[in-house]
C-alpha cells in the first residue's frame, strides 16, 4: 500500500508539472535603450519566446502590424529587467524547450516597442549584445 501511494504521488506530480524552460542553459543579453537620442532610465525590458524563423542576425524594430509572424502563447515574459540610470540593460534568460528564437519588448509609461530576433544567427557562446534599442 505504501509503494502504491508513493507511485500515485509521483505520477500526480509529473502530470501537474509543465516546464517550458531548460533551467541549465541561459543566454546573457546586454545592450542600451535610448529615447530621443538620450539614455532611457528605468524602462522595462522583457524577453519573450517566438515561433518566428529569422533569416539574419540583425536586431531591429518589429512591425506591430505583423504580430502573426511572431505571436506567442505565453502569459508572461521569460525574463525581464529594468534599465539602469544610463539606459543600460543586462539580463539572462533560460532556453525555451519549444523554440530557440526570442524577441525583446521595451516598455516605458505608455510606450512599447518590440525588437527581434534573438536566435542562433546572433548569439555566440550564449551571449548577445543587442546594441542600442530606440524607444
Amino acid at each position: 500500500m505504501k509503494k502504491a501511494g508513493l507511485f500515485l504521488l509521483g505520477a500526480v506530480s509529473l502530470i501537474g508539472c509543465t516546464d517550458y524552460y531548460d533551467g541549465g542553459e541561459r543566454t546573457v543579453l546586454e545592450g542600451r535603450v535610448i529615447s530621443n537620442g538620450q539614455p532611457l532610465p528605468y524602462a522595462k525590458v522583457e524577453v519573450w519566446p517566438s515561433p518566428a524563423a529569422p533569416k539574419s542576425g540583425i536586431i531591429s524594430e518589429l512591425n506591430p502590424y505583423e504580430y502573426e509572424n511572431y505571436t506567442y502563447n505565453y502569459t508572461a515574459p521569460i525574463s525581464s529587467v529594468t534599465t539602469d540610470a544610463n539606459g543600460t540593460v543586462s539580463l539572462s534568460f533560460p532556453k525555451n524547450t519549444s523554440t530557440t528564437v526570442y524577441f525583446i519588448r521595451v516598455i516605458k509609461n505608455n510606450d512599447r516597442k518590440d525588437f527581434g530576433f534573438i536566435s542562433e544567427f546572433n548569439t555566440v557562446n550564449h551571449y548577445i549584445n543587442v546594441g542600442t534599442l530606440n524607444l
